[in-house]
């Protein structure tokens, strides 16, 4: 802040603390500009003393020289040190050279980079894949559409041709059981089950057959079916009664049951009849023929001779020259009942050179198998 007077002041006029300033209060002789104006009461040195404050020694530092120690007393540097900077003092614990690595050829080839370097001489493919490509010239690679002997990509002509082979798309919306098949339904999953059973039984008997020494059907016998030595279905499709028959029925001994079913079926008899002659060898003509029988009374199976069935048995008779065999097959309708199916075979002397001979069944040689087809 400057103080202007409006009139002039006397210099020597002006006093501080009845002191006056005389003429000189405000020139050099009374304000020092210089230092040597002033007595050296701190004891500064000049240039007849130390000129050089601190050490005397030159340390050049650059990227990788550095100061390792520096001395100081009273503020003032009085030694000092340097070292090289290394990557461990910058908390790098890899390689200590950093430049380690300077050449490829430093590194294994774990990736098998080749150094063949050199002209392409050609090009080859394995199907889908056709190659045009041959020395010296830039390869073409490409898919050939597949054709009928062509392996290769599907056009998008064939695509629509294949995708539009039917129109009949769309959710199935109801199953239907045919014949021999049950099951189906309308939503959802669905189970349909076969309703065609493997039902089939050899009948055998464990006590031979013989005849009467009376000639013809009329005085046919029953041939004694009791055993059922192979069976397999559900139980008792097929059932065989022995001597006893069935309680209370009169014409029910060694016959054959077939249960009632609720469906059509087929079934297929097989028969083979061995027989010896009984009593008296001599020349003898044997019968065999099957009956289908149903119930005609609650005590009484009544039966009709299915046909074609007969068979019949030349044995000779003579000394040791004797036994004869029939086989044969039919095909039979069981039609839906709610009443079981019955079936026997017949056994008779046809004729005979002596009034005496019988014919007699053969155990190992008589069997009746039944099958159902369907």
């Amino acid at each position: 802040m400057a103080i202007d007077f409006k009139d002039s002041i006397a210099v020597p006029s002006i006093s501080i603390n009845g002191a006056s300033l005389g003429t000189l209060a405000f020139s050099s002789a009374t304000i020092p500009t210089d230092n040597n104006q002033l007595s050296n009461g701190a004891g500064y040195v000049t240039s007849s003393g130390n000129t050089t404050i601190g050490i005397n020694q030159n340390n050049t530092l650059n990227t990788s020289t550095v100061f390792a120690t520096l001395n100081f007393t009273d503020g003032v540097a009085t030694s000092a040190t340097t070292r090289t900077l290394t990557l461990g003092n910058l908390g790098f614990t890899g390689a200590s050279n950093a430049n380690y690595i300077t050449n490829n050829n430093q590194l294994a080839n774990g990736s098998l980079y080749t150094t063949n370097k050199g002209t392409v001489t050609g090009v080859t493919a394995t199907l889908p894949l056709k190659s045009a490509g041959i020395a010296g010239v830039i390869p073409n690679i490409s898919i050939p559409p597949a054709t009928g002997s062509i392996d290769g990509y599907l056009t998008r002509v064939d695509w629509t041709t294949f995708n539009n082979k039917t129109s009949n798309t769309g959710t199935i919306t109801n199953v239907i059981a045919g014949t021999g098949i049950t099951g189906g339904g309308t939503s959802g999953a669905v189970t349909v089950n076969t309703s065609i059973l493997s039902v089939f039984s050899m009948l055998t008997c464990s006590t031979t057959t013989i005849t009467t020494n009376t000639d013809g059907v009329a005085n046919a016998v029953v041939m004694k079916f009791d055993t059922e030595a192979i069976t397999y279905g559900p139980v008792n499709t097929i059932r065989v009664y022995g001597s006893g028959g069935i309680s209370g029925v009169e014409n029910s001994q060694y016959i054959l049951q077939i249960a009632k079913s609720a469906s059509d079926r087929f079934f297929e008899f097989q028969w083979n009849v061995t027989s010896n002659t009984n009593t008296v060898n001599n020349r003898i003509l044997s019968g065999v023929r099957l009956q289908s029988g149903v119930f005609s009374s609650e005590t009484l199976i009544s039966f009709n001779t299915l046909d074609p069935t007969h068979c019949y048995i030349y044995d000779r008779g003579n000394g040791n020259v004797r036994k004869g065999t029939t086989a044969g097959s039919i095909i039979i309708s069981v039609p839906a009942s709610d009443s079981d199916s019955y079936y026997r075979m017949q056994f008779w002397r046809e004729s005979a050179s002596n009034s005496g001979v019988k014919s007699e069944s053969v155990l190992n040689g008589t069997q009746w198998t039944i099958k159902q087809l369907l």
